[in-house]
């Protein structure tokens, strides 16, 4: 056996979660986002004049995404994960030599 990594099953979570899928660290990457949507939403409402509702929605699906994009899955990915790893099978597979016989 020359590899000697931890094996943790994919339903095993090993960080505190608020949720399932949402650790405390994501949660408070989420209230972030979260924040900084409502400092953009309160610019653009004195600023330029946007209604509030627009203003209140804008922060609600800011966060809603948030907590879309940060969950993981029961395999442990999130959208962010899966994305990184969809980035770098493109690169992979645009870096390979491609060499056709005729």
């Amino acid at each position: 056996m020359k590899s000697r990594t931890l094996y943790v099953p994919s339903n095993v979570s090993l960080r505190n979660e608020v949720w399932k899928g949402l650790s405390v660290r994501d949660g408070a990457a989420v209230l972030g986002i979260t924040l900084a949507a409502a400092g953009l939403a309160a610019m653009l409402g004195l600023v330029f004049g946007v209604p509030q509702l627009w203003c209140v929605l804008f922060v609600l699906i800011a966060a809603g995404i948030g907590v879309a994009v940060l969950t993981k899955f029961d395999t442990n990915l999130s959208m962010v994960d899966y994305i990184g790893i969809s980035l770098k099978f493109a690169k992979e597979q645009k870096r390979f030599l491609y060499i056709y016989r005729r």
